[in-house]
């Protein structure tokens, strides 16, 4: 597909189109696949972001498009445009927490199992595994975060608690290559009842390395403040996230 001989208004008309049959394009891929400089592309996608049909996802910088919602779509097709426009949401949230701590943050929602949805890991100088986090399931007993939202949906969390990895196990499914990674988590609530988590994560190597109750002493309120403010942009969006909510145990 050349767009070059195109006209501005049929160029992101075919970009839409090229969008809608791929789940992401990164920049290269757009520029391959379109013929467009990637300066020209990078005009495009972001025109097309701020009218609300691309996302651009801070874990990999790849681009998405973000169909309409419509009653007529399947159960999948909901769940995938939801995906979409929780990252949307919660993208700036994100970025503002990381410009804070420094520190990487992982959102996941509670689908059908707990998901990345979307990851300041891209804003980070680690280059390893970018491509692999949106989308990541999430185990829900090692992991920071799986811990973190197990332990609201039994009822167990209480205010100011913070749930670590297991550092013995590797808290992602579908990624195989493991990385010496420490993480603090904490569960995001929507109408008092928990539809994911988000955590703080940061690489122990030798030469950089942190302790995990430190980073909580430092960031915690950071990281609680961040998960209000998921949980109000989501009520003032208008999103509808109800029929995926899983009622936590009273006790």
């Amino acid at each position: 597909m050349d767009l070059k001989n195109e006209t501005p208004v049929m160029r992101v008309l075919r970009l839409l189109t090229l969008m809608a049959e791929q789940e992401t394009l990164s920049l290269e891929e757009a520029h391959l696949l379109t013929g467009l400089s990637k300066s020209t592309l990078t005009r495009a996608f972001l025109s097309l972001e701020q009218a609300g049909w691309v996302h651009r996802y801070l874990g990999n910088h790849k681009y998405t498009y973000i169909p309409p919602y419509s009653d007529k779509l399947r159960d999948e097709q909901i769940e995938c445009v939801l995906k979409k426009r929780l990252a949307v949401l919660v993208k700036p949230i994100l970025e503002g927490l990381y410009q804070i701590t420094g520190l990487s943050t992982d959102f996941t929602f509670m689908f059908d199992e707990l998901v990345i949805v979307e990851s300041s890991f891209g804003l980070t100088d680690a280059r390893v595994a970018k491509r692999a986090v949106i989308g990541l399931g999430v185990d829900l007993q090692h992991s920071s975060m799986g811990k973190a939202y197990s332990a609201a949906l039994a009822g167990q969390h209480r205010d100011g608690m913070y749930y670590a990895r297991k550092k013995q196990f590797w808290g992602y499914k579908e990624l195989k290559q493991t990385f010496n990674i420490s993480a603090i988590a904490i569960p995001v609530f929507y109408q008092q009842q928990p539809i994911g988590s988000m955590n703080l994560a940061w690489f122990d190597t030798n030469t950089s390395s942190y302790d995990e109750n430190k980073i909580a002493e430092q960031y915690l309120t950071d990281l609680y403040l961040a998960s209000q403010r998921i949980s109000d942009v989501i009520s003032e969006s208008g999103l509808d996230i109800t029929p995926f909510i899983r009622i936590a145990q009273i006790k």
